[in-house]
């Protein structure tokens, strides 16, 4: 690839993505809250995605923080030492804490739980996603960055955080001893489905995705073989509830699928989109803007210089009809695998659900001088044929919102089956 690309994150994971300076070398000796202000300035006009939105000269602004506002971006901030400490940890899929994912609701910037993963501290203390985070140890929320509030509830194993959640109409403390957790991205188990009249059943793979880390592609590698061993007539990857996570484990996951989906007819397309390359098999994966070009991310690229260890093809596994199921939770990373599977058939990819949250937006982290950090959106990102998916989401081609997802693609895999 002839740019480097960084990491996509999603509503709660943060992450470099590219290397940053502290971008103040050049700026003359001030107090330190105005060299702040400049560095922060110098930053935001050089790499944000919308240098318009600043004008010519800091000096209209008192602080930094008046610096980021002014861009009205709310993915561009600051964060504190501490919290940029805690983003370095948290694609790598083990960390101290309680074991939860949270969410900063857009309509009412509250911190809300989003999942709570079986078998840690949270789901013993019967934390329950909807909760809302009203403070941690004493101190409140309202006004907090998303990361700050991860940073607190995160901390030493064996080490308590009291948090005062609201639940429906209730309000009420709830004091965790924190852990080390250790979840898995990717679980998978084999559904069967029978025929009423006949009594004739098949196999469908269930694989449930809840980020994108470091160590995802392994076990989804796992998941994909274990489908294809046991014969296995379908897939249905679960992306519900999925926040997004890392850029790069998206694409290769994507990359996985899709040479699988394509047909010959597809590569006179893809040639002209710089894609096929002489290769027999290659697709568009998702078509990465910044301010000055669009760049085409395609099969079988090297992206980022990924690597991890070599997994089996499972290639009767990645060829079979695929179902994903999504809600209004599943963002960032996620949005961008489900845009590449859809405009990458056949076989068909169908979604069920409900509409998803819409984060298209790419962001890098600078390292400050004082230490702490600003969280830059630098790129944006489209579906393979160029469709905008921030603040649009994606659609599912059957909506189900108040029958459960999975039952309806159960139901959808046993009409296509014929049982």
């Amino acid at each position: 690839m002839s740019k480097k690309l960084c990491w996509l994150v999603g509503l709660l994971f943060f992450l470099v993505g590219c290397g940053g300076g502290d971008g103040s070398s050049d700026l003359p000796p001030q107090d330190a809250q105005t060299a702040l202000r400049d560095e922060v300035f110098f930053l935001l006009k050089t790499h944000f995605l919308y240098p318009d939105r600043l004008p010519s000269t800091p000096d209209l602004f008192s602080t930094a923080q008046e610096v980021v506002d002014a861009v009205q971006d709310p993915f561009t901030r600051l964060v504190t030492a501490e919290g940029l400490s805690q983003l370095r940890q948290n694609l790598q899929g083990t960390f101290s804490g309680i074991g939860i994912t949270i969410n900063l609701n857009r309509d009412t910037g509250e911190i809300t739980v989003v999942q709570v993963f079986e078998d840690t501290p949270a789901a013993r203390a019967g934390l329950q996603p909807g909760d809302v985070v009203l403070a941690v140890d004493d101190v409140s929320t309202a006004g907090l960055a998303l990361e700050e509030v991860a940073a607190r509830i995160r901390g030493e194993a064996g080490t308590p955080v009291t948090l005062l959640l609201r639940r429906d109409a209730e309000t009420f403390p709830v004091t965790i001893v924190r852990e080390e957790i250790d979840i898995p991205s990717v679980t998978a188990q084999m559904l069967e489905i029978t025929a009423s009249s006949s009594g004739e059943t098949a196999l469908i793979g269930y694989i449930q995705q809840t980020t994108f880390t470091a160590t995802t592609l392994d076990q989804l590698s796992a998941a994909l073989q274990a489908v294809e061993e046991s014969g296995g007539q379908g897939i249905i990857l679960d992306l519900r509830d999925n926040p997004g996570g890392r850029l790069d484990v998206a694409v290769e996951e994507a990359d996985r699928f899709i040479p699988a989906h394509l047909s010959p007819e597809t590569l006179p397309l893809l040639d002209s989109l710089g894609c096929a390359q002489g290769l027999e098999q290659a697709g568009v994966i998702t078509r990465i803007l910044d301010r000055e070009e669009t760049q085409n991310i395609c099969v079988a690229d090297d992206f980022n210089g990924l690597t991890q260890t070599p997994y089996p093809p499972a290639e009767l596994a990645v060829s079979l009809p695929l179902v994903i199921l999504m809600n209004q939770n599943t963002a960032s990373a996620a949005e961008l695998l489900i845009a590449a599977l859809k405009e990458n058939s056949p076989p068909p990819t169908t979604t069920i659900g409900t509409r998803t949250f819409g984060k298209g937006l790419i962001q890098t982290i600078f390292t400050l001088s004082d230490g702490s950090g600003l969280i830059v959106t630098t790129q944006e990102f489209r579906t393979p044929t160029g469709e905008v998916i921030n603040e649009q989401g994606i659609f599912p081609d059957i909506t189900s919102e108040t029958e459960d997802p999975l039952e309806v693609a159960l139901q959808f895999f046993s009409t296509m089956l014929g049982l």
